[in-house]
């Protein structure tokens, strides 16, 4: 916090950065602006922050609902622990088929009923999880449903190996 509030201060910009948030993916700063400070300034200087900041990207917006200015600091992207998404919100849920969908900018747990989608299509670039989202929406429906048959399909032979043993297969994968 100190950092940003000395690059307002080194670029003439009269704010105050009230409070931060890390979350998983971004780290984010509320700022308030005095009435003589505008939000296009602080967009202009985006490529500028990151640079004093020493991170990859910085995206300012508004927030109008608190009515204070976002500075949003990306960080890098690293993995989740299952222990931190199997939570109480995820336990208690009351449908036997919720799985965890992720974790929010917050770090809040976000968790979704499985009937809600009647088609699930999940894609996405290489490297980007799709395999480790489908293994664990997996487990979270065998952690939850014990009377559950699963038929996997494997077209590289290697993704859901740490099924082969388990008996709610129908068929090996």
């Amino acid at each position: 916090m100190k950092t940003l509030q000395n690059f307002f201060r080194l670029n003439k910009i009269k704010a105050q950065v009230t409070h931060s948030v890390l979350g998983p993916l971004a780290k984010i700063y509320y700022v308030t602006l005095s009435p003589t400070a505008r939000v296009s300034t602080l967009k202009r200087l985006q490529t500028e922050m990151a640079l004093y900041l020493g991170v990859p990207s910085i995206r300012v917006s508004q927030d109008f609902i608190q009515g204070k200015v976002v500075v949003e600091e990306a960080v890098l992207r690293e993995p989740i622990p299952i222990h931190k998404v199997i939570t109480k919100d995820f336990l208690l849920h009351k449908s036997s088929v919720a799985f965890p969908l992720g974790i929010d900018i917050f770090g809040n747990i976000i968790v979704r009923d499985l009937t809600d989608f009647p088609h699930l299509l999940v894609g996405g670039t290489t490297g980007s999880g799709k395999s480790i989202f489908l293994k664990s929406l997996i487990y979270s429906i065998m952690y939850r449903r014990q009377q559950v048959r699963f038929l996997l399909i494997d077209m590289k032979g290697t993704e859901f190996l740490p099924f082969k043993n388990s008996p709610m297969l129908a068929h090996p994968p």
